[in-house]
């Protein structure tokens, strides 16, 4: 060692040490994409509207990366929803909606939606590819009997949401899919008629009249015409008349009565060899809309 003027100099060596990730979750890169349900619905039919789609997630790694990676997929609620319930909106009145639901299984008992317990949460396996793809069934309900809504187009945008890693706290990927249903104008008979009965009497000084009534359910604002075969008749040599209380009407999505009025008029004989007879006929009533 050499000394210069009785100093030593000492020289200090700095060492770094870095770490670079390997098999980073982060490296693994997801796309979301979900099919559009669309159709049509009439209220008065029997049972609930269901359909189904597909949302499907596709990733793709670096050979470095995790050949395996849990996820999560969820649901926004839409754009019009009320609280928690999807509602898809009329294209012509805002105010009016249909409600509908979004599920996970088949029997629809299983909401699909944002919170984790909603969500389709399984594990996609890449193997020793570098890019795999998964897709999952979900499904629609419409309730059935939303008669107050109106005739036309309705529709609504919900967010499929794709988490990856699954306890990720913002979505890797998004995308929005519609929702859009055609309401249809329908009627039904809610009670049907029953039988106009009579009873009269050979040469009445007095008409004798009866009726029977039945009620009519068509979705608002459905435009409808109410018609009978036949105005008239004759039984037993007597001849009668009938008509109806109104000839037509518009729906408003709740049962509307009307009624069936029949008349035989006063001083006719008629044709019976008792004391007494009985005679009877069947007449049609047409519902068009």
């Amino acid at each position: 060692m050499r000394c210069w003027g009785g100093r030593m100099r000492r020289v200090g060596l700095a060492v770094l040490l870095g770490m670079l990730p390997v098999g980073a979750a982060a490296d693994i890169v997801c796309t979301v994409t979900a099919s559009i349900i669309s159709g049509n619905y009439d209220p008065l039919q029997i049972g609930d509207t269901d359909d189904a789609g597909t949302v499907t997630l596709q990733c793709t790694r670096s050979l470095s990366d995790p050949n395996r990676v849990r996820y999560r997929l969820k649901a926004t609620d839409g754009l019009h929803a009320s609280g928690s319930l999807r509602r898809q909106r009329n294209a012509v009145n805002a105010g009016v909606f249909l409600d509908y639901g979004l599920f996970r299984d088949a029997a629809r008992s299983q909401r699909w939606g944002t919170s984790n317990g909603q969500s389709i949460t399984e594990r996609l396996d890449f193997g020793g590819a570098t890019s795999a793809e998964v897709s999952w069934p979900f499904y629609s309900r419409l309730p059935a009997g939303q008669t107050g809504a109106i005739l036309g187009h309705y529709t609504d945008t919900v967010i499929a949401e794709a988490y990856v890693p699954h306890n990720a706290a913002t979505p890797m990927s998004s995308a929005p899919f519609g929702m859009t249903t055609t309401l249809i104008g329908s009627c039904g008979l809610t009670s049907a008629p029953g039988t106009v009965v009579f009873d009269y009497t050979s040469f009445s000084a007095v008409p004798s009249a009866a009726s029977t009534s039945f009620s009519l359910t068509c979705v608002a604002a459905v435009p409808y015409t109410l018609a009978l075969d036949a105005t008239g008749g004759t039984l037993n040599g007597l001849s009668y008349t009938l008509g109806l209380s109104a000839p037509s009407g518009t729906g408003n999505g709740s049962a509307q009565t009307f009624t069936i009025d029949g008349a035989i008029a006063a001083g006719q004989g008629g044709v019976c060899a008792g004391a007494t007879c009985s005679a009877s006929e069947t007449r049609y009533l047409t519902i068009t809309y």
